[in-house]
């Protein structure tokens, strides 16, 4: 089952991101890029560590901890 599952999402995957690529016009991309490198800056500095921050704050890991584990992110993370 597990298998079975893990290929349906590679296939869902592949069509959600081959159905987004027939919606991109490469002319019309250097217009955006400027407004999209902020955006994605803004997402990785400010709001991910203050995302996984929240969610940590009723764990009972130190101060220290709290704040490395909000910079790396939760991924691999064993609290």
């Amino acid at each position: 089952m597990k298998r079975f599952f893990d290929g349906l999402a590679w296939l869902s995957q592949i069509g959600m991101f081959l159905t987004l690529g027939l919606l991109v016009f490469p002319s019309k991309l250097l217009a955006i890029t400027g407004i999209g490198l902020i955006l994605s800056a803004v997402l990785m500095f400010i709001a991910r560590p203050i995302a996984v921050l929240i969610s940590l704050i009723l764990s009972k890991i130190g101060l220290k901890e709290k704040l490395f584990t909000s910079w790396v992110g939760l991924r691999g993370a064993v609290l």
